[in-house]
């Protein structure tokens, strides 16, 4: 009996609980994403990273094409809309 399996075993009696009443973990196996799902995770970080740089956009989204990005929203200044397109 290693060191885990007794600490285990001593909660589950210190609780009152038998061994076999704990719940046993699973294993999940990874799949690949989708090309889609890549897609849109960089689109979510870069509009995280936008949003982190506290330019004022209005209805922000970000959406990914290969390596083309495009950027919908609504922005004051003309300053703010050249920062939004460098962020991203």
């Amino acid at each position: 009996m290693g060191f885990i399996d007794f600490v285990k075993n001593a909660g589950a009696k210190l609780f009152g609980k038998s061994e076999d009443d704990a719940p046993k973990p699973t294993v999940k196996t990874a799949t690949a994403p989708s090309p889609a799902e890549i897609a849109a995770l960089k689109a979510r970080a870069l509009k995280r990273a936008v949003e982190g740089f506290g330019i004022p956009v209005e209805g922000l989204s970000v959406a990914l094409n290969d390596d083309v990005a495009t950027v919908r929203g609504k922005v004051k200044t003309q300053a703010d809309r050249e920062k939004l397109v460098l962020a991203v």
